[in-house]
């Protein structure tokens, strides 16, 4: 697999720019995260992908919490897409005391559909492929006494395919054996990796799915180099869960900024591009502010001014709400509140 072949299964754009133009050369182990990762790949897509990786790449070991000592990194890729096809297959199959639900994504939430015995026919497939809507369907065991709560959800894309499959509630995984377990619930999960980013601390960035702006001030990785005198093992204990950045977000409901620790995956960060492709809403303006802040180009006197103007005209627009079925358009003019009507976004 070439450079430019491995980083399309990065999500962010940015980052798969940055590793293809300083050529990073990936692991086995980096490329089998990267496509156990990347959303555009369907269930089925990713299987080939992994399969193409045993057949094109030299096995390595591999060892982690939840699988000791050395272990086939192949052996471990090809029995985890089994146990994928496994799952895939009871949740096909119909079992007694059992039935499907299916869901949309619409207005960012799940929007509940009918209940059936079989899910081929979740007639929620046709309206949502119809509309361009993501969809899942779930199937219950709640007739069952031994799997009361459970669930198997597979998830599917605006085509109808299926992109994964999610497990919950308790016995569910009573039928699978512990290494099966390990491998569902802690093979990719316990995996670290440091890949380099192009964001320096005080960039305005977003999540690459929901681009909401926020000013980064930390990512993980950067935390570890800046420690010293490290054993060979310290970063054994890290997980993916620990891929992750810390920045200032503006809270529009509050006015206010806000701190959000650890609460993005840090190979999803994309540019926040304004104002030619991406906008601020309302408040988030102070971003800007901040941001240059961050960088040394504000100083803290002229932070704080910007911030109560900001916030005084986000109280002006809510005052203004509250004022406006009271007031006919002349008054309003002479008291020059109709440039309230619509906070300023730009």
């Amino acid at each position: 697999m070439d450079n430019k072949y491995i980083c399309s299964f990065i999500n962010s754009k940015a980052i798969r720019k940055h590793l293809m133009h300083i050529g990073y050369q990936f692991t086995t182990q980096q490329i089998a995260y990267l496509i156990w990762q990347c959303k555009r790949l369907t269930l089925e897509e990713r299987h080939k992908e992994w399969e193409t990786l045993i057949k094109t790449t030299d096995d390595c070991l591999f060892t982690s919490k939840a699988f000791t000592g050395n272990h086939s990194f192949h052996k471990l890729i090809a029995d985890y897409i089994e146990l994928e096809k496994k799952l895939v297959l009871k949740y096909e199959e119909s079992e007694p005391g059992t039935f499907y639900e299916d869901e949309y994504w619409e207005f960012d939430e799940w929007r509940r559909g009918a209940f059936y015995d079989h899910f081929r026919k979740c007639n929620c497939r046709d309206r949502a492929i119809e509309n361009g809507f993501k969809f899942r369907i779930n199937k219950y065991y709640l007739d069952n006494p031994e799997y009361n709560n459970s669930r198997l959800t597979v998830y599917y894309n605006t085509e109808g395919e299926m992109m994964e499959i999610d497990l919950g509630g308790p016995h569910i995984c009573d039928n699978l054996s512990d290494y099966e377990k390990s491998l569902l619930n802690e093979f990719f999960f316990d995996m670290w990796f440091d890949f380099p980013v192009p964001f320096q601390k005080g960039d305005i960035v977003c999540d690459c799915f929901n681009r909401k702006p926020f000013v980064l001030s930390d990512i993980d990785p950067w935390r570890e180099h800046e420690k010293t005198n490290r054993r060979p093992d310290y970063l054994s204990y890290k997980t993916d869960a620990d891929m992750n950045a810390t920045g200032y977000s503006f809270d529009n409901n509050t006015l206010s900024l806000h701190w959000d620790w650890t609460a993005y995956y840090y190979m999803n960060l994309d540019y926040f591009r304004y104002p030619y492709h991406d906008r601020f809403s309302g408040g988030e303006r102070f971003l800007v502010a901040y941001s240059k802040y961050m960088k040394n180009q504000l100083d803290i006197d002229d932070l704080l001014r910007i911030y109560q103007i900001i916030v005084a005209e986000g109280i002006a627009a809510i005052n203004y709400k509250k004022l406006d079925c009271y007031l006919d358009s002349p008054t309003k003019e002479i008291l020059e509140l109709t440039k309230y009507e619509r906070p300023n976004n730009n």
